[in-house]
């Protein structure tokens, strides 16, 4: 099972290629990132803070008055 995934994560990204970017000048890259990846980032921000707000709202014996 080790060398299975050794062996994928040695050779897989050789066969795997994004798209050729189209534009004036392809090696310097004209080809924005997808706004895709901004909602993952903006998603995964948010359910980092639910996790932080949820357990501080768990967490026995802590309590926020001085």
């Amino acid at each position: 099972m080790v060398s299975v995934v050794l062996f994928v994560g040695m050779f897989l990204p050789a066969f795997v290629q994004a798209q050729p970017c189209v534009g004036p000048d392809p090696f310097y890259g004209d080809c924005p990132i997808d706004s895709g990846l901004v909602f993952l980032l903006i998603a995964g921000a948010a359910y980092g803070i639910k996790k932080v707000v949820d357990a501080r709202k768990s967490s026995p014996g802590q309590n926020s008055e001085v």
